[in-house]
């Protein structure tokens, strides 16, 4: 029997479930996350998802005798940056999607010349909900732990890279640092 878990973390909680390749949900195990909250400030610790996400897995797991995991997918909120160092650990909380913090940074990537062929490819204005202005952030207000830093990720992506030691993406994720898909850039 083929099966499929899926990794799921959402902005309250994270959720692992077991499917048989027909689609029959054979497990299913869920954790809520903290999240905070500041003014235009949010935030979530990545450090409680891998935590969590380990526990979630090992529950779902349990009872499933005699099953083994033919594929795992992970998938998360979009546009929620995480910054690691090295060994792949957070530097700090992870900037969730609705955090507005960035919107001067937004402002400035918008009105930059060498935005313009980004713009054109993408169709994709800057905003602070997505990655380039939450990076200049971090830059502008955080340049200690800018220096730190080893990767900025996606929340999925920091779920793979601490499972598998690999830092990869896919285009839905890429997308949101303004990856320009026809020219792979």
């Amino acid at each position: 029997m083929t099966t499929i878990l899926v990794l799921n973390m959402g902005l309250k909680s994270i959720r692992s479930a077991v499917f048989n390749c027909e689609g029959e949900k054979l497990s299913f195990a869920s954790r809520p996350l903290e999240t905070s909250l500041n003014d235009e400030i949010l935030t979530q610790d990545p450090v409680e998802w891998w935590e969590k996400a380990a526990d979630v897995i090992c529950e779902s797991l349990q009872g499933l005798k005699d099953v083994s995991i033919d594929y795992l997918s992970v998938t998360s909120s979009s546009s929620c940056l995480i910054y690691v160092d090295r060994n792949c650990n957070p530097l700090d909380k992870c900037i969730m999607v609705s955090d507005r913090r960035a919107v001067e940074e937004a402002r400035e990537v918008d009105a930059a010349l060498s935005f313009q062929q980004v713009y054109e490819s993408t169709h994709l204005r800057s905003d602070a909900s997505l990655m380039l202005p939450k990076i200049l952030w971090v830059k502008k207000h955080s340049p200690a732990i800018y220096a730190q830093t080893h990767k900025f990720l996606a929340p999925n992506d920091y779920l793979i890279a601490r499972m598998t030691g690999q830092y990869l993406t896919d285009y839905y994720n890429a997308q949101k640092f303004h990856y320009m898909m026809h020219q792979r850039c």
